[in-house]
C-alpha cells in the first residue's frame, strides 16, 4: 500500500462500490480515478517502446568519487516527446541510487545527445548490471523500463593515498645491481656511520659507537634500487562485514591500492595474490594497471575460496622466500592467530579493528606473528591514518 498506483486503484474500487450500493454519483469519480490508472499505466509503456538509448563513459578508468563524464544517445521513435527519463539498476550500489543520469525530455521524431556526469559510489566495473532506461511519466504511478540498446564499461579503482617509505622487504634475487653505493639507505652494505636523527629505526643503531662516543650512532646502507614484497588479500566473506563503501571489505581494498601504488612508485616489485591469482606489478604501467583492474572486479561480497591461512593462495607461490603481508580485518586476524605461529617472513596489517592483545601461550615464541604489524582501528579514516602508521611501522620494524 505504499505505492501510489495501489492507493489510487484502492479509491476507484471504493469509489466504484459506493456509485454501485450508495450513490451513482460516486461513479463519476471512480470511472476519473480509473481513467488516470490506464494513463499513468499505458503512457510510460508507449513512451518506452519507442526509446533507443546507448550510453558511452568517455574514459575507461577512475577513481571511486571521482566525477565522470557520460553521453547518452536517445532515438525516439514516436511522434510525441517523451519526458522524465532515468537510467536505473546498473548505477546502484546498496541503497544508494544516482540520480545524476536523468533526461528531463526527448522531443518527438529525434535523436538528442545529453551529457551527464557519474560519480561511482564505491569501487567496481559499472554498469554493475545490465542498465534499464525507464520512466513514470506522467503520475508516477507505473514505472515502464527498458533495455539500453549499446553500453560500455567503467572501471573504477578504489581511492588510495601515498606512502612515502618502503617496509624492510627480501629482495627477489641476491644481485649486486639490486642495490647502489652512491645514495644511502636501509639496506646491502655498510656505507658509513652518522648521528641518530628523529625516526631512524633502532636496528640500525651502532651500539659499540654509541657507547664510546656517549651518543646514538647509526649505520648508513646503500639503498635498494628494487625489492619485493607479496600482499596477500584475506577476501574471506567470513571475515567482512558492513554494507557500501564503508564495509570492511573496502575499506580493505583502499589499503590494499594505496600500497601498490606506493611500493611501484617507488621501484618496488608487488606480488597482489587475488583469489588463486597473482599480479606482478613491476616497472610497466600496464602491470599496475591490470592489478587495480583485478581489485575492482572483486565481488562486494569477496571470494570464497581461501586457502588455510586465511588469505587466498595462488598455487606455487608459497616457495618464494619474500616478505609476506597479509591484508586482513579483526574477525580474520583472531582466526589467524590461533591456527599457527608465523615466522619473522610474515606481516599481518589489520583494518578496521580495535586493539588486538596477544594470545596466551605467545609471548614464548620470539617471531610469532601475533600481533599485527600494522593496526587501523574502525574509527580511523583509511586515506588520512594509514601515511603515518605506515611510517611508524616501517620505522620500528
Amino acid at each position: 500500500m505504499k505505492h501510489p498506483f495501489w492507493l489510487v486503484l484502492a479509491a476507484a474500487v471504493t469509489a466504484v462500490l459506493c456509485g454501485v450500493f450508495v450513490s451513482p454519483v460516486v461513479l463519476i469519480l471512480g470511472a476519473t480515478l480509473l481513467g488516470l490508472l490506464l494513463v499513468g499505466v499505458f503512457w510510460p509503456l508507449l513512451a518506452v517502446g519507442g526509446l533507443t538509448v546507448r550510453l558511452r563513459f568517455r574514459q575507461s578508468r577512475c577513481r571511486e568519487g571521482e566525477p565522470v563524464e557520460v553521453e547518452l544517445e536517445v532515438t525516439n521513435r514516436w511522434p510525441w516527446p517523451a519526458w522524465g527519463l532515468r537510467l536505473s539498476q546498473g548505477f546502484r550500489w546498496g541503497d544508494k541510487d544516482q540520480s545524476g543520469l536523468t533526461v528531463a525530455g526527448v522531443s518527438g521524431w529525434s535523436t538528442d545527445t545529453i551529457d551527464a556526469v557519474f560519480t561511482p559510489p564505491c569501487r567496481g566495473i559499472y554498469p554493475r548490471h545490465p542498465p534499464w532506461v525507464e520512466t513514470a511519466f506522467p503520475f508516477g504511478l507505473y514505472s515502464a523500463r527498458k533495455p539500453l540498446a549499446e553500453w560500455n564499461t567503467l572501471v573504477v579503482w578504489p581511492a588510495s593515498t601515498t606512502l612515502h617509505t618502503l617496509p624492510d622487504a627480501a629482495e627477489i634475487e641476491a644481485r649486486e645491481d639490486h642495490t647502489s653505493d652512491r645514495r644511502a639507505g636501509d639496506v646491502g652494505d655498510v656505507l658509513g656511520t652518522r648521528w641518530f636523527r628523529q625516526g631512524d629505526s633502532l636496528r640500525r643503531v651502532h651500539w659499540a659507537q654509541s657507547a664510546r662516543q656517549g651518543r646514538l650512532i647509526v649505520c648508513e646502507r646503500q639503498q635498494p634500487v628494487s625489492c619485493a614484497m607479496r600482499l596477500v588479500l584475506d577476501l574471506d566473506p567470513r571475515s567482512h562485514g558492513g554494507e557500501g563503501s564503508e564495509a570492511s571489505l573496502e575499506r580493505l581494498l583502499r589499503t590494499a591500492a594505496s600500497i601498490i601504488e606506493s611500493m611501484h612508485a617507488q621501484h618496488a616489485v608487488v606480488e597482489c595474490v587475488v583469489g588463486r591469482t597473482c599480479h606482478v606489478v613491476r616497472s610497466p604501467a600496464s602491470d599496475l594497471k591490470r592489478c587495480l583492474d583485478a581489485l575492482a572486479a572483486i565481488p562486494a561480497e569477496g571470494l570464497a575460496d581461501c586457502a588455510e591461512h586465511g588469505g587466498c593462495c595462488a598455487a606455487g607461490l608459497r616457495h618464494r622466500a619474500l616478505s609476506e603481508y597479509v591484508l586482513t580485518t579483526a574477525k580474520g586476524f583472531a582466526a589467524l592467530r590461533h591456527r599457527r605461529h608465523w615466522s619473522a617472513n610474515h606481516h599481518f596489517i589489520v583494518v578496521g579493528a580495535a586493539a588486538t592483545p596477544m594470545p596466551d601461550g605467545c609471548r614464548d615464541h620470539e617471531h610469532c606473528g601475533c600481533r599485527p604489524w600494522l593496526e587501523l582501528s574502525a574509527a580511523d579514516d583509511v586515506l588520512t591514518a594509514l601515511p603515518r602508521r605506515w611510517e611508524r611501522a616501517c620505522r620500528v620494524a
